[in-house]
């Protein structure tokens, strides 16, 4: 007889789950409700130890979160962080692909009609040679670098922010190639967690964390953050296509607004890791809040549980109705 119990449906139970960019904001969020609902080991990986080990330390009910540091941006790192888990448990039954960056900031510029500008915009920028001037500031090279990586002079967040420490990697990867990089580097656990059979779901994962911003027409934040989103969203689709054949799904949860260092800026992280943000008024976001731990716990648990188990190529969207009111290609 089928279980339909939400307790089983939605459980982690068994699961050996790796979460890129673990250590705070959605990556967090996910890395958080696995292990509290039975996942047997979740992996949180990022760059900076002491972070990792504080939401290890605060957000771990069971002593499942482990820390792993390494980046990415990097292949040998990449690598290493595989040996590590392999070395510890042999397999992986997910993978999230949580990690990310954004670029120099383009919306300072005033907005479409119908969309709000930021205070100062109309004046400081009062025609296209103006706008053109500010967008001809951007290099090439900082251009792509929500892709490959940008340049530390070129952040304009301020020597030893968040932001600051993320574009130390130049010519390197996070958004779109990291991502790529990163489940390919997994393929031969997640393998070997549909032999070990030892969760209720046939097929492995890959969820990979997008965002609204792959279908928005305006600017959230710049140009090349919503670029490299699309491109992020194209290339899950795409192994959504090629590798269920190895017993290999792939979703994708496209997030709105939730509390993280890229939203709510590093100066505002408390002592658990965990950022705020205010309440949002109904034309920017109908629901009027940012997204909250269960907001994110309830995608990721129906994904990655056996509720979520005949689901592939999909993108599912958590924003509180904020593509609703904006232009959107979705």
């Amino acid at each position: 007889m089928s279980d339909i119990q939400a307790s089983t449906l939605f459980s982690a139970k068994g699961l050996v789950a790796v979460v890129t960019g673990g250590g705070t904001g959605i990556g967090l969020m996910i890395a958080t409700a696995l292990e509290h609902n039975g996942a047997t080991k979740v992996y949180i990986v990022g760059r900076r130890k002491e972070v990792l080990e504080n939401a290890a330390r605060v957000h771990s009910k069971h002593g499942n979160i482990i820390p792993i540091v390494g980046e990415v941006t990097s292949k040998e790192s990449l690598e290493a962080i595989v040996k590590t888990v392999e070395s510890e448990v042999g397999y992986v039954n997910l993978l999230v692909n949580n990690a990310g960056m954004c670029g120099r900031r383009h919306n300072v510029l005033p907005a479409p009609p119908g969309l709000v500008s930021r205070p100062g915009a109309a004046e400081q920028y009062k025609n296209i040679e103006d706008v053109q001037k500010f967008l001809w500031e951007d290099s090439m090279e900082e251009w792509e670098g929500t892709f490959r990586g940008m340049s530390a002079c070129d952040s304009p967040w301020g020597r030893g922010s968040f932001v600051w420490l993320l574009t130390q990697r130049s010519k390197t990867t996070v958004n779109v190639t990291g991502a790529w990089f990163a489940s390919v580097a997994f393929l031969r656990l997640l393998d070997q967690g549909n032999k070990r059979g030892v969760v209720e779901q046939s097929s492995q994962q890959i969820i990979t964390i997008t965002s609204i911003a792959s279908f928005l027409r305006n600017l959230g934040t710049c140009f090349s953050y919503n670029a490299s989103k699309a491109a992020i969203t194209q290339v899950a689709k795409m192994l959504a296509t090629h590798f269920p054949q190895y017993g290999i799904r792939c979703n994708m949860i496209a997030p709105g607004l939730f509390p993280s260092e890229l939203t709510a800026g590093s100066g505002k992280m408390d002592s658990g890791n965990k950022n705020q943000l205010d309440a949002f008024p109904a034309e920017r976001i109908p629901l009027k809040r940012p997204g909250s731990d269960e907001d994110m716990a309830g995608a990721i648990l129906y994904l990655a549980g056996r509720a979520g188990a005949y689901v592939n190529g999909n993108v599912m969207v958590v924003d509180g109705g904020r593509m609703s009111v904006l232009p959107a290609t979705y």
